[in-house]
C-alpha cells in the first residue's frame, strides 16, 4: 500500500475553530475529524480484516444533520463558516462509515457512526464564552461519563443491519438525509482517497 508520507497522529476532534490547515494543507475540521481518521482505518484495514472480531466507531455529531459535503472547494478557499465547516465533517464521518459498511460487508467488521450528546470537555475550547459557559449548557450538557455511553455501547453492544450506521443515546437514530446518500458516500470516498493520496 502507497500513501503519502506523514506524521500519523491517533485521531483527535476539533469543534467550530478559526480557519487552519493541517500540516498536509487540509482544512484544519474536515482534515481532523474526516481525513485523519479515513486514513488511519484504511492503514489498519488489512489487519482488521484478519481479526477475530473488530469494530470501527467514529464520533459523529448531531450537528451532521446542516453539513454538506462541498466537492467544489473541500479545502474552503473559497470561503470559510467554522460552523458549517465543522457540520460538513460531521456528516462526512457518517458517511464514511455508511460506505466503509459495504466495503466490509461479509468480514467480521462492524461499523458505527454515533451523536454522543452535549458532552463537557475540551471541545468547547474555541467557543468559550458563548454557549459553552452559559447555565444553560451546563443544564443540558452530558458528563465525560455520560458522554460515553453510546460509544461504549456501539463498542460493546450495538448490532449492525443495513440500516443501523447512525446511533445516538445508546439506540440507532436517524441521520440526515445527505448522510444516508450512497452515491454521495461513494464520492466523498474516492475524493477522499485522492486527498490522502492512497491507493
Amino acid at each position: 500500500m502507497q500513501y503519502s508520507k506523514r506524521k500519523l497522529v491517533p485521531p483527535n476532534g476539533v469543534m467550530m475553530c478559526p480557519y487552519s490547515k493541517t500540516e498536509d494543507g487540509f482544512e484544519l475540521q474536515m482534515g481532523t475529524n474526516h481525513l485523519g481518521h479515513f486514513l488511519l482505518t484504511n492503514l489498519l484495514l488489512p489487519l482488521l480484516t484478519h481479526s477475530e472480531e473488530a469494530r470501527v466507531i467514529t464520533l459523529s455529531s448531531l450537528a451532521h444533520s446542516y453539513g454538506i459535503i462541498p466537492f467544489d472547494d473541500m479545502t474552503y478557499e473559497k470561503g470559510f463558516d467554522r460552523n458549517q465547516s465543522y457540520a460538513n465533517s460531521k456528516v462526512a464521518n457518517i458517511l464514511f462509515t455508511r460506505h466503509l459498511a459495504k466495503k466490509v460487508k461479509g468480514t467480521k467488521i462492524k461499523v458505527f457512526s454515533l451523536h454522543p450528546g452535549v458532552v463537557q470537555s475540551n471541545l468547547w475550547r474555541h467557543v468559550a464564552g458563548t454557549f459553552a459557559s452559559s447555565w444553560y449548557a451546563a443544564l443540558i450538557s452530558k458528563s465525560s461519563v455520560e458522554g460515553a455511553q453510546t460509544t461504549l455501547h456501539c463498542a460493546l453492544e450495538a448490532e449492525q443491519d443495513d440500516y443501523s450506521y447512525y446511533f445516538s443515546d445508546c439506540a440507532a437514530g436517524i441521520a440526515s438525509a445527505i448522510a444516508r446518500n450512497d452515491k454521495i458516500a461513494e464520492r466523498l470516498w474516492q475524493v477522499s482517497e485522492k486527498m490522502v493520496k492512497l491507493k
